[in-house]
C-alpha cells in the first residue's frame, strides 16, 4: 500500500477512536464529590469513609484533594494535639469544609448549624476559662486561607480563641483567620473571642485578599487596629454581616487601609475604639455600604460610628447612624483631610458628639456629599431633612451599647423621602423586605411596611420587631 494511503487510513482510524472516546465521556455521569466524614478525634478506622470511621479535622484537611467535601460533626476541633501555636486549619482551593452535621444528613443543606455547632478553637491546652483570659498559649491563627480562591469553602463554624500576640510579623495579625493573597468563600461563620496584638483580631486580610463572607458574625474580638476585621490592600465582600462588641485602638468593628470592601446588609453595634468605634478608614480606603446600621458604637476620641482619614471617601446608601458617641468630634461620622464621603438615603440622628464633623483644612478640606438624608441639626444638599425620624425604640445610652429598634414608625418623615435612583438594582432592605415599595424608597436601613390600605405597601404591624435579615434586636 502506498505510504500516503496508509497515512490516511491511520488518521481516519485515530479520528474514529477520538470520536468514540468523546461520546463515551459525554455519556458517563459526572463523578460525585468525594465525601470525607469528620468527628472530633476521629473514630473507628479513621479513614473518613463513614461517620463510624471518621477522620479528625486537622488530618482530613491535610490529606484533602480538590473536589473533596469534608462533612464535620458538631463538636470542638483544634489545629493540633500538640502545643505548636504556629499550626492552623489551612483551607485549600477546591475543598469544601461544612460544619454543623448531626450525623443523619445526606446533603449539606440539611444541617442545622445554628443548633449543632462545630467549633474551631485555638485554645490548645483547654485552659482559657471565661472570656479567654488565659490565652497566652493559644494558636496564633485558628484558620488560614492564604493563596486560595473562591473554591475554598468554609461553611457552618464558630471560630474562637485565636491569639496572634507576637510582637511583629504575621503572628501578630489575624487571631481568628489570616489571609494573604487568599479569597476563600466563607459562609455561616461566627468569629468570637479572638485577639491580635497588631491587626485584625477576628480576621486579617492582606496582599489583595478578597474573601466572600455571607451570614457572618464578629463578636467580642479585639486588636490594636480592626477588632473584628483589618483589611490591608484587600477588598472583601460581606453580605449579612454583624459586628458587635469588638474593640480596638482604631476601628472597633473594622479597619481598612488602601482597601475598599463592599458591605450589604450589615450591622455595627456596641463596638468601641479610640477612633472609628464602628469602622475606621485610612489611606484612600473607600468602602461601599448599603442597607447598614451603626448603633451604640463609641470612640474615646473621634468618629463614634465611623472615622475617615486621609483621602478615604466611602459611599453610604440607606445607612442609619444612631446612639453612637464620640468624646471629641463626630458622634456619627468624622472626616479628616481630603475625605469626601457620599451619603444617600441615610439617617444620622441621636448621636452624641455631633452627627458629621469635618476637620478644618485650608488646603485640602473634606467635603461630604449628602442628599435625600435626615441629618440632626441639618446639612446642605438636595432632599435633606432635619426632622426626628421616629425610630421604634431608641438605642440605649450610654454607648457602647446594643439593642434598640431603628425601624420607622408609621408617621416617620423618612418614609418615601429617599431617591429610588440610588437603590437601582438593590432588591431588599436590611430585613430582606422589598427595598422599593410603590415606586418610592425610604431613608435609612429599613423600609417601612404599612397597613394594606396604603397602595403599594405590604400589610404588617408598624411596630413589629424582628425580620429575616441582620437587624438589631
Amino acid at each position: 500500500m502506498h505510504k500516503s494511503v496508509r497515512a490516511r487510513t491511520f488518521r481516519r482510524a485515530l479520528l474514529s477512536l477520538l470520536v468514540l472516546a468523546a461520546l463515551l465521556a459525554a455519556g458517563r455521569p459526572a463523578q460525585a464529590a468525594s465525601i470525607v466524614y469528620v468527628v472530633p478525634g476521629g473514630a473507628g478506622l479513621r479513614d473518613g469513609t463513614s461517620w463510624a470511621n471518621a477522620k479528625d479535622l486537622a488530618v482530613a484537611l491535610a490529606g484533602a484533594s480538590s473536589g473533596d467535601q469534608l462533612w464535620v460533626l458538631a463538636g470542638t476541633y483544634k489545629p493540633t494535639t500538640t502545643t505548636n501555636r504556629t499550626l492552623s486549619f489551612s483551607l485549600k482551593s477546591g475543598v469544601a469544609v461544612y460544619g454543623g452535621f448531626t450525623g443523619t444528613e445526606t446533603q449539606p443543606g440539611q444541617r442545622p448549624p445554628q443548633t449543632h455547632t462545630s467549633i474551631l478553637s485555638g485554645d490548645l491546652n483547654g485552659d482559657d476559662g471565661a472570656n479567654f483570659a488565659n490565652n497566652g498559649d493559644n494558636s496564633y491563627h485558628v484558620v488560614t486561607g492564604s493563596g486560595t480562591n473562591a473554591t475554598a469553602i468554609l461553611d457552618g463554624f464558630t471560630i474562637m480563641g485565636g491569639n496572634a500576640n507576637n510582637i511583629s510579623g504575621s503572628a501578630a495579625c489575624g487571631g481568628g483567620m489570616f489571609n494573604s493573597g487568599g479569597s476563600p468563600s466563607l459562609t455561616n461563620l461566627v468569629f468570637s473571642g479572638n485577639a491580635a496584638s497588631a491587626w485584625g483580631g477576628g480576621m486579617y486580610n492582606e496582599n489583595n485578599s478578597s474573601p466572600s463572607l455571607t451570614n457572618v458574625v464578629f463578636s467580642g474580638n479585639r486588636a490594636n487596629l480592626g477588632g473584628g476585621i483589618y483589611n490591608s490592600s484587600s477588598s472583601p465582600t460581606l453580605t449579612h454581616a454583624t459586628f458587635s462588641v469588638n474593640s480596638a485602638g482604631l476601628g472597633g468593628g473594622m479597619s481598612n487601609s488602601h482597601s475598599s470592601p463592599t458591605l450589604t446588609h450589615a450591622v455595627f453595634s456596641g463596638n468601641s475604639a479610640g477612633g472609628g468605634g464602628g469602622m475606621y478608614n485610612e489611606n484612600s480606603s473607600s468602602p461601599t455600604l448599603t442597607n447598614a446600621v451603626f448603633s451604640g458604637n463609641t470612640a474615646s476620641e473621634s468618629g463614634g460610628g465611623m472615622e475617615n482619614w486621609l483621602h478615604s471617601s466611602p459611599t453610604l446608601t440607606n445607612v442609619t447612624f444612631s446612639g453612637n458617641a464620640a468624646t471629641v468630634h463626630g458622634g456619627a461620622l468624622y472626616n479628616t483631610v481630603a475625605c469626601n464621603p457620599t451619603l444617600r438615603n441615610s439617617i444620622l440622628w441621636g448621636d452624641s458628639g455631633g452627627e458629621i464633623y469635618n476637620e478644618p483644612s485650608a488646603s485640602d478640606p473634606s467635603i461630604p456629599t449628602v442628599s435625600y438624608s435626615i441629618i440632626q441639626g441639618g446639612y446642605s444638599g438636595t432632599g435633606n431633612l432635619n426632622q426626628d425620624p421616629l425610630f421604634v425604640t431608641p438605642v440605649p445610652s450610654p454607648a457602647p451599647s446594643i439593642g434598640g429598634n431603628l425601624r420607622l414608625q408609621a408617621r416617620s418623615p423618612a418614609i418615601d423621602a429617599g431617591n429610588a435612583a440610588f437603590v437601582a438594582g438593590v432588591a431588599s432592605d436590611l430585613d430582606d423586605n422589598p427595598r422599593v415599595l410603590g415606586g418610592a424608597v425610604d431613608m435609612g436601613a429599613y423600609e417601612f411596611l404599612c397597613p394594606a390600605s396604603t397602595p403599594g405597601r405590604l400589610f404588617v404591624n408598624a411596630l413589629v420587631v424582628g425580620g429575616t435579615g441582620s437587624g438589631e434586636s
